[in-house]
């Protein structure tokens, strides 16, 4: 049983280790305007699972940006709702992030906080929250 653990765990490690190569790609593919390759890799990223939080993170980052890209902002929200879930206090630069990505990651987090039980919703000006609150 330990060993089947342990090569369970060197299994989901090749991977994060695959996906980590790929998302350098998926940048590229962003930066560059090939935003349906970012797409396609996107969802090959994210189909393939045994991905860490913040690799997650930057695949939906990157997803969300290219579906803008391509018209798509009802898929890009469902994305950036994606990150916020894992990640709820992303900050994406402002200098160099299109205004449109986030006006529609802004959407994402209104809709993410509609759903908090009061308790769990930061107060007004603040960015995080702590338990004892």
């Amino acid at each position: 049983a330990q060993g089947q653990q342990l090569a369970q765990a060197g299994v989901a490690r090749d991977k994060q280790l695959s996906a980590q190569e790929a998302l350098l790609t998926l940048r590229q593919h962003v930066l560059e305007g090939r935003y349906v390759e970012a797409v396609a890799l996107a969802n090959q990223l994210l189909g393939a699972g045994e991905l860490t939080g913040n690799q997650l993170v930057t695949i939906q980052r990157e997803l969300g940006t290219a579906l803008i890209a391509l018209d798509r902002e009802d898929l890009a929200f469902e994305a950036f709702k994606s990150l916020l879930e894992q990640q709820p206090d992303v900050e994406l630069g402002l200098g160099d992030t299109s205004p449109r990505v986030l006006k529609i990651l802004d959407r994402a987090r209104r809709a993410l906080g509609e759903k908090r039980p009061a308790a769990a919703q930061p107060r007004k000006g603040s960015a995080t929250v702590s338990k004892t609150e």
